[in-house]
């Protein structure tokens, strides 16, 4: 009878777990998925979608295939980039290459992208 009663509990305990387990992935995937909301609205006033587009990257598949950190940090660097007038000018005047951003911080990033 102990024997049953253990083994009762350690189920019972094992599923409290595995729903512990799934609520915890849910509430992460729900905080990824605000983040990357976030983090297109703020990309939207940036020369960063353009540039992305005049390299021939897919938008949608370099915002979903690459992590919310590292995307949270490229739209930081591009924000606060002290060259997006000539970013702008770059991408106003021809189709731009990657060899024609060096003063890009995310140049490296980008290219990792490039088909």
């Amino acid at each position: 009878m102990t024997s049953l009663i253990i083994a009762f509990f350690t189920a019972v305990m094992a599923a409290l777990l595995g729903v512990a387990i799934v609520r915890k992935s849910q509430i992460n995937n729900l905080r990824e998925r605000e983040l990357r909301r976030d983090l297109i609205r703020r990309v939207e006033a940036l020369p960063l979608p353009h540039v992305i587009e005049a390299l021939g990257i897919n938008m949608a598949r370099y915002f979903y295939s690459s992590p919310c950190k590292r995307l949270d940090e490229c739209v930081q660097k591009c924000e606060t980039c002290g060259s997006s007038q000539q970013c702008r000018d770059q991408l106003a005047s021809y189709e731009i290459s990657l060899s024609e951003l060096m003063f890009c911080p995310l140049r490296e990033q980008l290219g990792k992208h490039i088909d």
